[in-house]
């Protein structure tokens, strides 16, 4: 996925936080020719804007997340592309 693509696709979920942090870590990394498999963790830290009254915030939760991410990708011309994710 191109990073406009994915921009557009997480506009309205960036619109609704307030992000205080996201750290993701690659754990491990194994090359095999023009494959990669990549495992990464990251933690996110956020509110979430659960009501809006008159165009205002009205409540928010706070949300702390941690995910690990087995992420496949493969070498093409245009440089390296995912082409599987799966979450954990």
């Amino acid at each position: 996925m191109t990073l406009p693509k994915f921009m557009n696709a997480i506009e309205f979920s960036f619109r609704a936080m307030t992000i205080y942090y996201i750290k993701s870590q690659v754990e491990t990394i194994k090359l095999d020719n023009d494959t990669a498999q990549v495992t990464v963790s990251s933690s996110t830290d956020a509110d979430i804007i659960t009501a809006v009254v008159d165009g205002k915030k009205k409540e928010s939760k706070r949300a702390k997340t941690t995910k690990k991410y087995q992420d496949t990708w493969k070498k093409t011309p245009q440089g390296w592309k995912i082409i599987q994710r799966v979450v954990d």
